[in-house]
């Protein structure tokens, strides 16, 4: 896997672990806050058809309960339903228009102490928060408020679609910056491992411009010092080489002469063989021999190759 794909993965995960671990966390935060509301909002009403039902439920002035009912039902949009049960357990007044489901008014009884009871009950609409307030601390029957949860639910799941474009946005927004940024970090990396090739295949021409100070700067810096060493050493070893070669020739033109010599006794013979000699050691075209007169008081050509001469004569 490549440093680049790497870095996006890197980038990928980081923004999906963040971005739905958040939005997930939201939703259950929200879930939770909003059903609390619910609950309080569905005791508020409990207690306010309570508190407003007691005479009517006295007197049994049913018109009145229905207004009442009617009244909460066009108020809240969440209310699901309202029953209104006297002191027998029997129901006054419900918003059921079909009647009165079979199980609910079972369902959820206020407490042997008088306090609302909360219950969250399944339905075939969805859930459903329903509050049991007793009017009159039950002497007098008792309200029962169901509100549905689909409200709640849509706006749970409207927050989290927004949360999860939020964080497509982000993924995208952050896929281009984490390219971006891994090829800025790794041009100058393809360009070093190039040069680093090229120097591999003998190349020691090869220099890496400086990016900066930073760890990719330093490195090329490296590179470069690395090269210009092996530049030096390259030198020094060719050098080496060459001296080697003109020492193997000088001993090989030392052996030639001495190989002359052996096979001749006349000085003429033997500095010419010599001279001829040396001058294949050395892949030279031309040369001489001078050695010094006594009788003329200077230097003399004893052998020479390839001069004319004037020359000769001219340095004699």
């Amino acid at each position: 896997m490549s440093l680049r794909l790497k870095i996006l993965s890197a980038v990928v995960g980081l923004i999906l672990l963040l971005g739905l671990g958040g939005t997930f966390h939201a939703r259950y935060s929200l879930a939770n806050i909003s059903r609390d509301q619910l609950v309080k909002r569905g005791q508020a009403i409990g207690s306010d058809i309570a508190s407003h039902s007691e005479n009517m439920i006295l007197t049994e002035d049913i018109f009145g309960l229905y207004e009442l009912v009617n009244s909460a039902l066009v108020n809240n949009d969440d209310v699901r339903y309202i029953l209104i049960v006297d002191d027998q357990g029997e129901p006054l007044v419900h918003s059921f228009a079909q009647g009165l489901p079979v199980g609910l008014l079972e369902a959820n009884q206020p407490g042997p102490d008088g306090q609302p009871s909360i219950k969250r009950l399944p339905t075939n609409e969805g859930a459903i928060q329903d509050t049991a307030f007793p009017v009159l601390e039950g002497e007098a029957g008792m309200v029962r408020v169901g509100l549905s949860e689909n409200g709640l639910q849509e706006r749970v799941d409207t927050l989290t679609f927004q949360l999860l474009g939020l964080t497509g946005g982000i993924l995208i927004l952050g896929l281009g910056l984490a390219y971006g940024l891994a090829t800025l970090l790794t041009r100058p990396l393809a360009r070093l491992s190039a040069a680093a090739h090229a120097v591999g295949r003998g190349d020691l021409s090869q220099r890496v411009g400086p990016e900066g100070r930073d760890e990719v700067g330093r490195l090329a810096a490296a590179f470069n010092s690395m090269t210009d060493d092996l530049t030096q050493s390259r030198a020094e070893i060719d050098e080496s080489q060459r001296q080697i070669l003109r020492q193997n020739q000088e001993l090989a033109a030392l052996n030639d002469v001495a190989a002359a010599v052996s096979r001749s006794l006349e000085s003429e013979a033997v500095m010419e063989a010599a001279l001829d000699r040396v001058l294949s050691a050395v892949e030279a075209h031309a040369g001489g021999i001078l050695l010094w007169e006594e009788r003329v008081g200077g230097f003399a050509y004893k052998a020479h190759r390839g001069f004319s001469s004037d020359f000769v004569e001219a340095v004699v």
